[in-house]
């Protein structure tokens, strides 16, 4: 049993994290955890820690240690589960570490192997002396990054090497990259979402395809209900979507800032991977399709704000009537559940929270430059 559970959280691990080196193996571990396989079999799959979501669990004694992060998610202090302060870390606004003599700041500290998830929660490269973005390696002694931001044609003002346009304080780079939400409101319209850049752009779009409709759009036949059906596109397949989307006008796009690329994927990969095959490859039949209950804008919410405590898009709006009796004008909040909802409420709250939801000022030159990245120059 815990063979099968540490393979599949390797799996798992390396999947949304392919660079980290958190996870290592124990030489000489006959038993590993609690399994009675031999050595040679059981080394692939014991590890020192075992990192969850929030914190890690050390292998030794199965020992849960959590994450206290502040408000741009570094990892201040690490607890045990026995209410022990094991680590405590200060920064200085651009990430270097502030030393501090963990003995004098808190007598009761206890030893434990060094935890790399440090400032804005990423994880501290030794070799390259750098975090571990993702996308991309930042120097926090050069308050840089270690290559140019790919989309630094849409930010003249800014070098392409600054972190969180120079206001590190405010805002927070979650992994180089930004999932989007694009949010077409022509006729019925239609909503999708995109992780990566440039040509390792990945599309992913919900409706009702094929036999049962056409574009993806909400509304594809008159009957309400019928197959879900996931489409994942990548390469080319994205491009021309994407660039379909976009000739259709009246669309916007919306960079996600707090929502992170590898939680998004995850949660659309895991329903694709599982969903029912169709004659088109890169269709599948995930679930039961609802035109007010599950369809293209539910799907693109849910897959925002998985793996967030809280909602990282909005998923409810307030409709507002008249009544003829007191009070005169009454208020109701109501799920969002169409591109026509969607749009107005991404709009208000790239205003109010400019730092979590970004507008794209223009999709067309936004489309350009992707176009760019993938070699076509006009």
């Amino acid at each position: 049993m815990y063979f099968w559970f540490m393979a599949n959280l390797d799996h798992m691990y390396r999947k949304r994290h392919p660079h980290t080196s958190f996870w290592r193996s124990l030489p000489g571990s006959a038993g590993g955890i609690g399994c009675t396989m031999a050595p040679s079999a059981v080394s692939l799959y014991s590890y020192e820690k075992v990192l969850v979501d929030g914190g890690f669990i050390t292998a030794a004694d199965m020992r849960y240690h959590f994450f206290v992060t502040d408000h741009l998610g570094n990892v201040r202090v690490v607890v045990n589960d026995a209410s022990v302060v094991e680590q405590v870390n200060q920064f200085y606004p651009y990430g270097e570490s502030i030393e501090l003599d963990p003995a004098s700041a808190n007598p009761g500290l206890e030893t434990i192997t060094e935890n790399p998830y440090k400032w804005s929660g990423k994880e501290w490269d030794e070799e390259q002396g750098a975090y571990d973005f993702g996308a991309r390696m930042y120097s926090a002694s050069d308050a840089l990054w270690t290559t140019m931001d790919p989309l630094c044609e849409k930010y003249y003002s800014i070098s392409p090497y600054a972190y969180c346009a120079g206001n590190p304080v405010c805002f927070v780079d979650v992994d180089g990259r930004v999932p989007r939400v694009y949010v077409e409101t022509n006729g019925l319209g239609h909503t999708f979402v995109t992780v990566g850049e440039g040509v390792n752009t990945v599309v992913y779009t919900y409706g009702r395809y094929g036999a049962l409709g056409s574009s993806g759009s909400i509304l594809h036949s008159w009957t309400p209900t019928g197959e879900g059906v996931l489409k994942k596109l990548t390469g080319e397949s994205a491009l021309e979507y994407i660039g379909k989307e976009i000739g259709k006008g009246d669309l916007s796009i919306y960079e996600i800032t707090q929502a992170e690329d590898n939680t998004v994927s995850d949660y659309f990969d895991d329903q694709w991977e599982s969903g029912t095959n169709r004659s088109d490859p890169e269709e599948k039949v995930v679930d039961t399709y609802g035109i007010l209950t599950n369809n293209c804008t539910t799907k693109s919410i849910e897959g925002i704000n998985s793996g967030s405590n809280k909602d990282l898009v909005p998923t409810t709006t307030t409709t507002t009537q008249v009544a003829a009796s007191s009070p005169a004008v009454l208020s109701t909040t109501v799920p969002i559940v169409s591109p026509k909802q969607f749009k107005p409420v991404l709009d208000a709250a790239s205003k109010a929270h400019p730092q979590d939801i970004i507008k794209v000022a223009d999709p067309q030159e936004f489309f350009r430059t992707l176009m760019a990245q993938f070699g076509y120059n006009q």
